[in-house]
C-alpha cells in the first residue's frame, strides 16, 4: 500500500510538472484574474512567458496592489471590463480583443481566450490566454485599405459591374455606376439571386449565360440590350460575363462587365 501510495504521489507530481512545463512554454500570457466586486481586478497568476507579452516582470504583474485594469489601453477598458465581468453558468466562454499597454511598445492588440466563473466569495476567475495579434490586426487593416481603393477604383470606372457568388448565387457587389443606371440602392442589390432590371426573361437569359460561364470556364458575350434607365432614359447596353477561378480552379465568381454603347450606335 505504502508503495503504491508512493507510486500515485510520483505520478501526480510528474503529470503536474508536465502541466507547468506546458503552461510556461505556451507563447502568449497564459494568466488568473480575479474581477472583485469593489470593481477592481487582480492578476492571482501569471504564466512564464507573459513578461514577453507584458514587458515588465511577473512580480510587477501578479502584484497585490496592482489594479490590472491600469494594464489595458484606456479606450479599450469597456471592452476587457465587459469580458470578464458577468458570468451567467458554470464556466461563460470569453474571446475578445483588446489593446494592453506594453511597458517597452506601448499598446498592443492581444486576444484573449478562456473561461470565467463566479467564486465562492461572489468575486469572477477569469483563466485566460493572451497572445499578441499585432500581425493580424496590421494585416486586417492592410486588407480593409487596399478594399477600400478596389471599391473607389470600381465606383470610378465608367462602366456597371457586378460580381456574383456562384456558390450562394447572388450577388456580392455592384459598383456605383450599375446603382446608378438601375436605379436601385445596393442595400437592395447585395444578396440577391436577380435585380430584375432588365425584365423576367431577359433575367433568366442572363441567369443561364451564368451557368455557361460557370461550365465552360471561359467568357461569355451577351446580346446587346435596349433598356430604359430611370436616370437616364433609353439606353443600349453590350455585357460580358468573365469567370473568376480559386485556388482549385473552380468558377468562384462571376464579374458582368456591362457598357454603355448608346452614344456609338448613335454615332453609327
Amino acid at each position: 500500500d505504502r508503495q503504491s501510495t508512493a507510486n500515485d504521489a510520483h505520478a501526480r507530481g510528474s503529470a503536474d510538472q508536465i502541466a507547468t512545463d506546458i503552461i510556461d512554454h505556451l507563447p502568449g500570457a497564459i494568466l488568473r484574474l480575479e474581477n472583485r466586486t469593489d470593481g477592481s481586478v487582480h492578476c492571482l497568476f501569471a504564466s512564464a512567458m507573459s513578461p514577453v507579452l507584458f514587458a515588465r516582470p511577473i512580480n510587477e504583474i501578479t502584484d497585490p496592489d496592482l489594479d490590472f485594469r491600469s494594464l489595458i489601453q484606456p479606450d479599450d477598458l469597456s471592452v476587457f471590463l465587459l469580458a470578464i465581468n458577468k458570468t451567467t453558468s458554470v464556466a461563460d466562454q470569453i474571446d475578445v480583443q483588446f489593446r494592453i499597454l506594453n511597458d517597452v511598445k506601448g499598446p498592443i492588440w492581444v486576444r484573449s481566450v478562456g473561461t470565467k466563473m463566479r467564486s465562492a466569495n461572489g468575486t469572477v476567475i477569469c483563466d485566460i490566454r493572451m497572445r499578441n495579434i499585432e500581425d493580424r490586426i496590421a494585416i486586417s487593416e492592410d486588407r480593409s485599405r487596399l478594399q477600400s481603393l478596389l471599391d473607389t477604383v470600381l465606383d470610378n470606372v465608367p462602366l456597371m459591374i457586378s460580381v456574383r457568388d456562384v456558390e450562394q448565387d447572388c450577388f456580392i457587389h455592384v459598383n456605383r455606376m450599375f446603382q446608378r443606371i438601375a436605379g436601385i440602392p445596393k442595400e437592395k442589390i447585395i444578396g440577391q439571386g436577380t435585380t430584375g432590371i432588365f425584365g423576367t426573361e431577359r433575367s433568366d437569359t442572363r441567369r443561364e449565360l451564368t451557368k455557361k460561364v460557370v461550365e465552360n470556364r471561359e467568357v461569355v458575350e451577351l446580346p446587346e440590350i435596349e433598356f430604359d434607365s430611370p436616370h437616364l432614359g433609353y439606353r443600349i447596353f453590350k455585357s460580358a460575363k468573365h469567370p473568376i477561378l480559386d485556388e482549385e480552379g473552380d468558377v468562384r465568381y462571376v464579374v458582368s462587365i456591362t457598357d454603355d454603347i448608346t452614344e456609338r450606335r448613335r454615332a453609327e
